[in-house]
């Protein structure tokens, strides 16, 4: 269920780069009544103490409790500031795990958004304004920055209007500090801004004022990192800003500053399932520069490599894929046709781009024609800095194919999708395929992992959004996305798990071909409790094979007022709310699978149930029907117990088309308001005009 706002105002927006409308972003907010968290502040605390955190956003005032996930993580409701805002105290116990953790906050009747809190290892500080004294753009004085007195240390602050904030320190000839920012952490994505994040930079300064060093992202991740040796002994301060100048309250950072342990890079960049693999690593501050590791998890997973040093502080972390085929390591020279390095496939090869120019060959036999391959390199998505190109070229020497770019929907988090993949479709012989680095770039950290196989029956699963109201005798509406790899078509079938007796699903499958499916849970009268945390499994039958992966809830957002990204989160929660207005269910509620003829119609009907005095109309109406789908709306009368409403599939609907269709009864709730409450799901299937 929500309330909306009719919308009466058609708004024209010139978006310009350096530009924010946090007034856009208040009307967007506005259009539910369920709580909004707009920000954190601080965005985490240290392992062993008790942090004192304000929330703000929208809809505070019915907070009753703080949900944050992780062992030995409690939090504290403290304080009602206004409906914007709330204090609240969070307990890490000395085993909270380090790292990011779901924060959300609950009322009666609904469910705040995810934000993302932060545990480390390392005393915090808070920023005290003023510190920066600025007489202009290109004008600072020093004079004003903060002093930190004893590294490390986490330093949380907040970037508003032109804000520069600066923090004094000292250090020592030969000493190797690491300055490590969260910004885009914390805030991933940001609706009403260019570039759609907050882009911290960094500038560290000498005792006379002059820049020693500056850093405005890590490789290609848009928050900077700073790993600097000191050449004299003195008094340094350290700058953080946007890099356009722009600031708003929710632009909120943790610096971390220290000889903190810290990985830049690793090679190679996977490992097969069940050999042994050792890895170079590479950072500093590192309790060993070598690690041997042996992997029996899923294969075409990405793991996470840390280290942790003598005294049990943890290294950030950075990801390795884990695959079923052979590892083989790339052997040089194999610069060109003539030397292209002959492998077996399927094969995982693991090779660097050692130096700017460098390209690498490789020679494999195809032993039948029509032979699918898949070439999928993977060095962005494993934090490689390599921006890669992919050949095919055949025994003549003739080029057949090549790719530059593919985005991964797993990973919504990338800045920019420079990984290559190419599946071709291959006759008998020898071919060559060549991988190359687009900017002409190289180096120790230039590292791929290419991966050579038949394409692979897999996917992946996403569950949105991550909070839902349900009331009893209620729907609630949820959406699946399966991310399918190269080549998998297969209908994947869904099934809910940790849910209440009673409750049942409508629409719990994705069609053959299809990557998005809507569904709904609806409750029993008899539903009890508060919470609900409900899993989704889907599974994939091709033949004697059946895959099973289990789903990761997402969180839709939007970025620079046109881009929608689903970031993974730690869970999917429903709301048990108490009854309210009305809910609607269907006639039979065993409906099958409904056959619509291409230009033909269906009629479905539904019983409402109203609660209390709510005697107004309803208007049942489907919103957004896929393509070739129109729904004639109805109407409940307030003396009426049914309506109906009509599907009808038009003439360019296509035979064999398979989709979900929710309808919502709208209620008018003023001049400017509805009750928006989702209908049980109906299935439906085009079928030829002439098949009824």
């Amino acid at each position: 269920m929500s309330i909306t706002t009719s919308p009466n105002v058609v708004l024209s927006l010139l978006i310009c780069l350096s530009m924010t409308m946090p007034s856009l972003a208040k009307k967007v907010e506005q259009a539910t009544l369920d709580p909004h968290i707009a920000h954190l502040f601080p965005a985490g605390g240290q392992q062993g103490t008790t942090v004192s955190v304000m929330v703000s956003g929208q809809n505070l005032s019915n907070i009753k409790t703080i949900r944050i996930t992780g062992k030995d993580i409690t939090a504290k409701l403290l304080e009602h500031v206004t409906d914007a805002s709330l204090r609240v105290t969070v307990k890490l116990g000395p085993t909270a795990k380090p790292g990011m953790h779901d924060f959300r906050v609950l009322a009666e009747d609904g469910i705040s958004n995810r934000f993302r809190f932060f545990v480390d290892q390392y005393p915090e500080v808070t920023e005290k304004k003023p510190n920066a004294k600025t007489k202009s753009t290109m004008d600072l004085d020093l004079s004003q920055a903060q002093r930190l007195a004893t590294l490390p240390v986490v330093v949380n602050g907040r970037i508003f209007g032109a804000d520069r904030d600066l923090f004094s320190f000292d250090a020592h000839a030969g000493q190797v500090l690491v300055f490590d920012v969260q910004a885009r952490a914390i805030l991933p994505f940001v609706a009403d801004a260019v570039p759609g994040w907050f882009q911290a930079c960094i500038t560290l300064y000498d005792s006379n004022g002059r820049v020693v060093v500056y850093a405005d992202d890590n490789n290609f991740e848009p928050d900077p990192r700073l790993i600097h040796t000191f050449k004299v002994d003195g008094r340094y301060t350290v700058e953080i800003r946007d890099a356009l100048y722009r600031g708003r309250a929710d632009w909120v950072y943790r610096l971390r500053i220290g000889e903190i342990p810290t990985l830049t890079h690793v090679f190679p960049l996977g490992i097969s399932r069940n050999e042994q693999q050792t890895f170079e690593l590479n950072g500093v501050h590192l309790p060993t520069y070598k690690m041997s590791i042996n992997d029996s998890g899923d294969p075409e997973k990405l793991k996470n490599l840390s280290v942790t040093d003598d005294q049990g502080h943890v290294s950030n972390s950075l990801p390795i894929l884990v695959n079923d085929a052979p590892s083989v390591l790339e052997t040089e020279p194999n610069n060109g046709n003539n030397q292209a390095q002959f492998i077996q496939w399927p094969v995982c090869i693991d090779g660097r781009i050692d130096k700017p120019g460098d390209m690498d060959f490789f020679a494999l036999d195809v032993k039948k024609n029509n032979q699918k391959l898949l070439f999928n390199v993977y060095a962005r998505r494993l934090n490689s800095p390599m921006d890669s190109f992919i050949d095919i070229i055949n025994s003549k020497g003739k080029w057949l194919k090549g790719n530059d770019d593919q985005v991964d929907a797993a990973l919504p988090m990338l800045t920019h999708h420079a990984d290559s993949r190419l599946l071709s479709t291959l006759r008998k012989g020898r071919y060559i395929f060549r991988i190359r680095e687009t900017q002409g770039k190289g180096g120790a950290a230039y590292a791929y992992r290419l991966v050579v196989s038949e394409p692979q029956q897999d996917f992946a699963l996403r569950l949105m959004p991550i909070n839902r109201s349900i009331m009893p005798g209620g729907t609630a509406e949820l959406t699946a996305q399966v991310i399918r790899a190269p080549g998998f078509t297969a209908p994947v079938e869904l099934t809910f798990g940790n849910l209440p007796q009673g409750i049942t699903v409508r629409g719990g499958r994705i069609p053959k071909g299809q990557n998005i499916v809507r569904m709904t849970l609806t409750a029993p009268m008899t539903l009890e409790g508060s919470l609900i945390s409900p899993t989704l499994t889907g599974t994939a039958t091709l033949g004697k094979q059946t895959i099973t992966r289990i789903a990761q809830p997402a969180q839709e957002v939007m970025q620079a007022f046109i881009y929608k990204h689903r970031p993974i989160t730690q869970e999917l929660l429903l709301a048990i709310t108490p009854r309210q207005y009305y809910s609607l269910t269907l006639e039979n509620p065993q409906l099958p699978l409904l056959e619509i003829p291409a230009g033909g119609q269906v009629q479905v009907t539904f019983n409402i149930q109203r609660e209390g005095k709510t005697t107004r109309p309803i208007r049942l109406v489907g919103y957004n029907p896929p393509r070739g789908i129109n729904i004639r709306p109805g109407i409940i009368k307030p003396n009426d117990t049914q309506g109906t409403v009509t599907i009808i599939a038009n003439k360019v609907a296509k035979p064999g088309f398979e989709q979900n269709i929710i309808i919502h009864g709208e209620m008018k709730q003023g001049k400017k308001h509805r009750i928006d409450i989702p209908a049980p799901a109906i299935s439906i299937i085009v079928i030829p005009a002439d098949s009824k």
